[in-house]
């Protein structure tokens, strides 16, 4: 199941295009958490959008197949 924190959204990214990244990335990269940040290591997800706009999209596992997204941008 996919959660959007409210700063998935911060930059005027959908929650369709979210989807579509994660959906099309292939392979996410693991990212440390920064010192003091809540949660473990973070997932980063790297691709374009259905209309080709690349974008970033970070996420946290928060159960065993769940992901909280709390960040994307192009």
């Amino acid at each position: 199941m996919l959660r959007f924190a409210r700063s998935a959204t911060k930059h005027s990214i959908t929650h369709d295009q979210i989807r579509y990244v994660i959906d099309h990335c292939g392979l996410p990269f693991t990212v440390p958490a920064p010192p003091g940040a809540a949660g473990g290591d973070r997932l980063l997800f790297l691709g374009d959008d259905s209309q080709g706009v690349p974008l970033e999209v970070v996420a946290l596992e928060v159960e065993e197949t769940d992901l909280l997204v709390i960040h994307a941008m192009r």
